[in-house]
């Protein structure tokens, strides 16, 4: 693969996560800022995101072939949300961070890091692929993902689970699959709403980390164990996993390519939204995107 194309993106997600940090410190946003755009993220521009990648679905695919691929997708996520669970119980870490430990473990950034780097991989039409994929994690993220997050004890109602983006994600393999003609510009307009959702979450976690002493994001040593088994060993119990019975290479190789991306940025918009630790989720996106330099090139050569 192109480094390069590599290295891009994690200097320009952690440009916008230095803007964010550098707005904090300077008093332009307070905490409250931080929940209004991170609502704004997960009630708008993230549905608008999950929508317009209907858009990019190739028209050949078969409801089998979409079925195959969701499969597969709440497969990688049953492994690593399994290693996610062993992973804090095996650290010892604090009982009220084991689902921040978890979640982070178990989603990945998908959509800012895996799709370009997938299509660098594999070509354009791998990114079609990927966005069929990515639809089991904003399902799940944002309902199983949710009791992950929020605090032990937390009384949460059915309604609270029917966000936007769990709506979206039912609605958008339908506006597929329908015999339903949807124009371009309503999909550009949902397309442009949704291109502000990475930005704003990159945002949003550097003005989080923006609240604790520098040095403390790099010195917790709990922090690089879970980027460890969220780069190296989800990929890997996925390859032994797909290994024998996905044939295709394409197919194949998307599959375990996306379970080598860095921790998920909307981990720390719902600590903020649920009452989780923020500041734990920022510190391991931080530190997972950071090592994902190095790991993610490694992995495609070792595994692909």
């Amino acid at each position: 693969m192109q480094y390069s194309v590599l290295l891009q993106q994690i200097i320009i997600i952690f440009a916008i996560a230095a803007v964010g940090f550098i707005a904090f410190k300077c008093g332009l946003i307070q905490e409250e800022g931080n929940r209004a755009i991170s609502k704004l993220v997960l009630y708008i521009t993230l549905p608008a995101m999950i929508i317009a990648s209907v858009a990019d679905v190739p028209p050949n695919l078969t409801a089998g072939d979409i079925l195959f691929f969701l499969f597969l997708s709440f497969i990688s996520y049953a492994v690593m949300g399994l290693i996610g669970f062993f992973i804090p119980r095996l650290l010892k870490a604090e009982r009220k961070d084991y689902g921040v430990y978890t979640f982070v473990t178990m989603f990945g950034n998908v959509g800012f890091m895996g799709f370009p780097i997938l299509s660098t991989i594999f070509g354009p039409q791998a990114v079609f692929i990927a966005a069929i994929f990515n639809l089991p994690m904003n399902l799940l993220s944002f309902t199983l993902g949710v009791l992950m997050l929020a605090p032990r004890g937390t009384k949460l109602q059915m309604k609270e689970f029917f966000t936007p983006a769990v709506v979206t994600s039912f609605i958008a393999p339908l506006l597929y699959l329908l015999p339903i003609t949807i124009p371009t510009a309503i999909y550009d307009g949902f397309s442009l709403l949704g291109s502000a959702t990475v930005p704003l979450g990159m945002f949003i976690i550097g003005s989080s980390i923006a609240q604790i002493p520098f040095k403390q994001i790099w010195n917790l040593p709990k922090l690089y164990v879970v980027s460890a088994a969220k780069l190296l060993i989800c990929p890997i119990a996925l390859w032994l996993i797909f290994k024998p019975f996905v044939h295709d290479p394409l197919i194949f190789g998307i599959a375990v390519a996306l379970g080598m991306m860095p921790s998920a940025t909307c981990s720390t918009m719902l600590c903020i939204e649920y009452g989780g630790n923020e500041l734990l989720a920022s510190r391991t996106v931080c530190i997972s995107t950071i090592l994902s330099a190095v790991t993610i090139p490694m992995m495609i050569f070792l595994l692909l």
